[in-house]
């Protein structure tokens, strides 16, 4: 029993040695079908994924976010772009059953590249869009659905990209999406798409570890500019060295002098006796 919570404790995650981490996030692996882990393709599933659905502009066919052909467009244009193919395909979706979330992929990777993420209510209305609309065509080009495993956004998306943080760009691995149009099927405000929504005074568990570490750091610096100042005021109230062997010389040449002193007063006793 123990062995078998462990296992489903770790399930997604890297201590797992079974399932791929990243498929079990985000649906989807780089290494695809040949990668080295197991990817657990579930038969029924609340999400859909139709892969490469989306190929508007700025989304290159070469996997380089720096490319000539990305600067040709600005942001609104793109913007722009998404919200008119956003609002063409929603409504097919929409008639199938109540959405609860949608994302559509940016990144340039390939097996990422325009991706659209739906996660539906339950389960009859993921199983009737998939038997609606799959294996038809969108702007000749012909779609097909697949049921993820994504259920936990905040662990599909990536959190650094809405801070413009991310290191990987659009190579990322995990899902960098656009906006809805009016946030739209974003997700209500819970566990799972906090960090999404933009709340920048929240911080997720990497954050609270810097800022802990952080203070931490603080704190041990703070002591120990307190112990070196309590160092200080000792040595400085405590008597030097020289200052030391100076008082111990004085104390044994006082004793000397008191000896030969008291020494010469008993001579001079036995003299005057005699």
């Amino acid at each position: 029993m123990k062995a078998e919570a462990r296992a489903l404790r770790d399930c997604g995650n890297e201590r797992d040695n079974v399932n791929c981490s990243f498929f079990v996030k985000t649906g989807c692996c780089r290494y695809g079908e040949n990668c080295s882990k197991y990817h657990p393709y579930p038969p029924v599933s609340e999400t859909i994924m139709i892969r490469n659905m989306y190929s508007g502009i700025g989304m290159s066919d070469v996997a380089d976010e720096d490319t000539d052909f990305n600067l040709e467009h600005s942001n609104d244009e793109i913007i722009e772009h998404f919200n008119t193919f956003y609002n063409d395909f929603i409504p097919e979706f929409e008639s199938c059953g109540k959405i609860v979330h949608v994302r559509v992929c940016r990144n340039h990777s390939r097996h990422l590249s325009g991706n659209v993420y739906i996660q539906f209510e339950d389960m009859d209305s993921a199983i009737r869009a998939w038997k609606k609309l799959n294996g038809r065509f969108y702007a000749q080009k012909k779609i097909f659905i697949d049921f993820s495993p994504v259920i936990d956004w905040k662990a599909a998306v990536c959190g650094q990209f809405k801070k413009s943080t991310c290191q990987h760009g659009k190579l990322c691995n995990f899902l960098h999406v656009y906006p809805n149009p009016n946030g739209q099927y974003e997700g209500a405000l819970g566990r799972n798409d906090r960090h999404d929504r933009g709340y920048n005074n929240r911080y997720d568990r990497r954050d609270r570890y810097d800022r802990r570490d952080r203070y931490d750091r603080r704190d041990r610096r703070d002591r120990k500019e307190r112990s070196d100042r309590r160092d200080r005021y000792e040595r400085r109230e405590r008597p030097s060295r020289r200052h030391r062997e100076y008082s111990r010389s004085r104390s044994r040449s006082r004793e000397r002098r008191h000896k030969r002193t008291h020494s010469r007063s008993r001579s001079r006793e036995r003299r005057s006796k005699r």
